[in-house]
């Protein structure tokens, strides 16, 4: 994905009220949030200003 598209979204994400977080590509973003011991599993990620 192109750094142009990453910036778009940051910017679509920030308007609605979302924080967003860069995983990578598909193969490896997905790897870090599945259950099991992974990085990302189970992992709260709200964020309260």
């Amino acid at each position: 994905v192109s750094c142009a598209a990453n910036a778009e979204i940051a910017r679509i994400m920030d308007r609605s009220g979302f924080f967003g977080a860069d995983l990578g590509s598909l193969p490896v973003g997905t790897r870090l949030g599945q259950v099991l011991g992974r990085p990302l599993s189970g992992l709260d990620l709200v964020k309260f200003d």
